[in-house]
């Protein structure tokens, strides 16, 4: 009987599917769990701890960019089934935009008020610490839209029902990250956390964006440039605006967010959702 049932179309079409699941479920806290134990032993000792430094990584500047991660991984989910059950390459061309669209502001943002956001949320840190995480934090916004980028493939490649490839695609580039740990920690101390990040997710996502080519012919090309100029734009203009005024650490960060996040919306996320629900219709 269970012999009969591992045999059987609709068993193994499940463990196709469940298993490189499991399998990448499993390798992120298994990397973490290896990250952490490389980073306290070789990481140089100076004027902070191992421990310290790498706690300014993983505690502080890895929260901070889990928030737009966040929100365009559950962009990917929620478009996930309607390329599953219809899939084209405007649908992908569609995560993709939105996929930025959501990420990109943030990324900014980071980029440009990191110093004012690291001293107003850690105000307790020293300053020398504070400036090691605005560091960080501007190192990894760039391997924070690599992910984001290859979980949107990921998801591609999910509703094309490959889910073995992106295990085995998200295994190489664990493996280089681990490689780049290994090589860089030493001469680089904590920086070497990000680079080696980006370093793993740029190999996964081009290997994901290779295969997706392969499958379907989708090219790479979000229309979203106007919204990533703007962004910028603005951000220069509010962060030299912020530093001339001399305002306080919250309220430069609350007007200038308030301000950016609002025209952005205004400017280019409402008449791009206009217009993907007039070509739904």
């Amino acid at each position: 009987m269970k012999k009969n049932l591992i045999k059987s179309p609709i068993a193994r079409q499940i463990l196709s599917l469940s298993l490189p699941l499991a399998l990448s479920s499993a390798l992120h806290p298994l990397f973490s769990f290896v990250e952490c134990t490389l980073a306290v032993h070789l990481l140089t000792a100076g004027t902070l701890s191992q421990t310290a430094q790498y706690g300014i990584y993983a505690g502080a500047a890895a929260s901070l960019l889990s928030l737009p991660l966040v929100l365009a991984t559950s962009v990917c989910t929620a478009l996930l089934p309607r390329m599953a059950t219809d899939y084209s390459n405007a649908r992908a061309e569609e995560s993709f935009t939105l996929t930025l669209a959501v990420l990109l502001p943030f990324c900014l943002y980071y980029l440009a008020f990191a110093d004012e956001l690291s001293a107003f949320l850690y105000a307790s840190l020293p300053q020398a610490e504070r400036r090691i995480l605005s560091q960080l934090l501007r190192i990894g916004t760039v391997a924070t839209v690599l992910t984001a980028l290859s979980n949107t493939a990921i998801a591609n490649l999910v509703a094309l029902k490959k889910n073995a490839r992106c295990a085995l695609f998200m295994l190489i580039g664990l493996s280089v990250r681990l490689f780049a740990l290994l090589l860089l920690l030493k001469p680089c101390g904590v920086y070497a956390l990000p680079v080696a990040e980006i370093l793993g997710t740029a190999v996964s996502a081009t290997l994901n964006f290779i295969y997706l080519h392969k499958l379907s012919g989708y090219v790479f090309k979000p229309s979203c440039g106007a919204a990533v100029a703007f962004s910028a734009a603005v951000c220069l203009l509010l962060m030299q605006a912020v530093r001339l005024l001399h305002l306080s650490t919250f309220f430069s960060l609350a007007s200038s967010a308030t301000v950016f996040f609002t025209l952005y919306g205004i400017c280019f996320l409402l008449p791009f959702l206009k217009k993907q629900k007039s070509t739904d219709r």
